[in-house]
């Protein structure tokens, strides 16, 4: 849980201010009630999204009441990447919430050898679920793909899970199976033939 502190004045000098003294500067939207503007301490939140990811659920502490949020959005200063502003989404438990989670790649090893590699097509899949029903990751076996033959996302067994939407096409590629061009063979030194020079003699 993440102590929110409501924040009455706004603007830009307000909000460094706030990133100055530690803070990010944030709102909670949803559930049908109003927009709330707030502010959460960087390292409790750095912490969340570091242990979590960026889709995690997060219950808020807000005026001493218990908000159960998920992070909609962060915003990253394109300098430094430092989270300077939040979203957060209220869960309505009879509601369903659309997102986004990171796909993890599992079994690399047991494909990649010194002449193919695994190539990560789609890092994300977008879902659509009750809050109960929501995860923080989806893990991708690609133990059982060569070329050719790449993992699809009607492949993951969570696409056959009756309870979560998957927003993705089926088709779409997740993993796939490519030739390690960096190993590829050349021509040694040894293997050139030096041409021969017309004219030239051999001293006595």
């Amino acid at each position: 849980m993440i102590k929110a502190e409501v924040r009455n004045e706004l603007g830009g000098n307000t909000a460094t201010d706030l990133r100055e003294k530690g803070y990010i500067p944030g709102v909670i939207y949803g559930d049908h009630k109003d927009t709330e503007n707030i502010m959460v301490h960087s390292t409790d939140l750095m912490r969340t999204i570091k242990n979590k990811g960026v889709s995690a659920q997060i219950e808020l502490e807000v005026n001493g009441k218990k908000v159960p949020t998920i992070i909609k959005e962060v915003q990253s200063d394109v300098l430094t990447y430092k989270v300077i502003h939040a979203d957060f989404q209220r869960l309505s438990q009879n509601e369903t919430i659309r997102v986004k989670v990171p796909i993890h790649l599992e079994n690399m090893s047991k494909v990649e050898s010194n002449t193919t590699l695994v190539q990560h097509q789609l890092n994300e899949l977008e879902i659509e679920c009750l809050p109960k029903y929501l995860v923080e990751s989806v893990e991708a076996d690609v133990s059982n793909i060569s070329l050719g033959n790449p993992l699809k996302v009607e492949d993951l067994p969570i696409y056959k899970e009756e309870n979560i939407n998957i927003i993705n096409g089926p088709e779409e590629v997740i993993a796939t199976v490519v030739h390690n061009s960096t190993n590829d063979t050349t021509d040694s030194e040894e293997d050139v033939e030096m041409p021969e020079v017309i004219g030239q003699k051999n001293e006595e």
